[in-house]
């Protein structure tokens, strides 16, 4: 009894740990629309860019994430297929994973329903409400500001549709 460990488990998002969602993005343009999104949202969280999917990888090492955003189209390779190579590994498998794409396709929808992906967007139509919808699966509890913003936007738009559509269970 002396010898016993005692495990303190901790929520994803506590108001003492940093919020860290890595960004897999190549275009310069994006993720600027993305970083301003989360800005406009929130000043408490972190984005960790990372513009292939061989420096994503790097940086899951370092320091895990409590939200992955993944552009389907990089460099390297597919985000769908990183998201399912996440899926697979007990250090990522909890992770929230989203995935923005230009063409979000029924076999992608596959693919991302077969990874545990939480949500598809369509990257033309990324705002507010999807960045927002990010942030909620995080667990984050102190999101007030973010929530007024949501109930701002009355009219769904396709990326939402998308996102309650393929989100799983939970939606």
């Amino acid at each position: 009894m002396q010898n016993a460990q005692v495990r303190e488990i901790r929520p994803a998002c506590t108001p003492f740990a940093p919020r860290r969602i890595l960004v897999v993005e190549d275009d310069r343009h994006d993720q600027e629309r993305i970083r301003r999104l989360f800005r406009y949202l929130t000043t408490e969280v972190i984005l960790d860019f990372a513009t292939a999917i061989a420096d994503a990888r790097q940086r899951l090492q370092k320091v895990p994430p409590q939200a992955i955003v993944l552009d389907n189209g990089l460099p390297d390779g597919l985000g769908i297929d990183l998201a399912l190579e996440l899926s697979r590994s007990p250090a990522s498998a909890e992770t929230p994973t989203f995935i923005i794409s230009d063409w979000p396709s029924p076999f992608m929808h596959e693919k991302a329903e077969a990874a545990g992906v939480h949500a598809v967007f369509c990257k033309s139509e990324f705002g507010a409400r999807q960045a927002f919808e990010i942030l909620r699966r995080m667990n984050c509890s102190d999101l007030q500001l973010a929530r007024s913003v949501r109930q701002k936007e009355k009219r769904p738009t396709q990326a939402s549709v998308i996102s309650r559509e393929w989100a799983g269970p939970e939606s």
